[in-house]
């Protein structure tokens, strides 16, 4: 049996010059979930329920 899994990461610039990288999003994805529509509905899903996204 194979798991698939994806991440959304962060990055930016700190004040300081600095780059930081944040994991914003780490889940299971169920068959057909990895692929166009259906991965950019589960990023923006997640992004929304992190108060990332404009309404």
């Amino acid at each position: 049996m194979v798991y698939s899994f994806a991440a959304n990461i962060g990055s930016y610039i700190s004040d300081d010059w600095c780059l930081v990288h944040r994991l914003l999003d780490f889940r299971h994805l169920d068959i057909g979930d990895h692929r166009g529509v259906a991965a950019a509905c589960k990023f923006a899903d997640a992004m929304s329920k992190r108060g990332l996204l404009a309404r």
